[in-house]
């Protein structure tokens, strides 16, 4: 399924690869967070950031833990529509999580603040 979802997300057919986690979800088998995180990927990739969200808060749900890709790909998908605010609290809610951000947690942070021409 993984796979699946990365090559929906890859052909920018989001909506079909949270579909597809959906009825994970609803039918099995149980995704976990290799799956979440192609979806969230595949949002990144149309810059559909607030289904990244909408996913990190179904992980919780679920209780399938996020990583530090989980919350890279979500930053990164802030930055189609220049959501620097939502970017840097996902930034912070990693570190109050204890997920440890990482080069690209904060590159991809600056790039939306970049582009929103927010340079404080």
């Amino acid at each position: 399924f993984t796979m699946a979802i990365t090559a929906l997300g890859r052909s920018n057919l989001c909506q079909q690869a949270l579909s597809l986690l959906q009825c994970m979800v609803d039918f099995g088998p149980s995704p976990n967070v290799f799956h979440f995180n192609a979806a969230i990927s595949a949002c990144e990739s149309v810059g559909y950031w607030e289904g990244a969200l909408m996913l990190l808060s179904q992980m919780v749900t679920l209780g399938i833990p996020s990583d530090v890709i989980s919350y890279n790909s979500a930053i990164s998908a802030c930055r189609w529509h220049q959501q620097w605010q939502t970017a840097l609290e996902l930034l912070w809610q990693m570190a109050a999580l204890g997920i440890m951000p990482n080069v690209v947690s904060y590159g991809a942070a600056i790039d939306v603040c970049a582009r929103a021409g927010q340079w404080e």
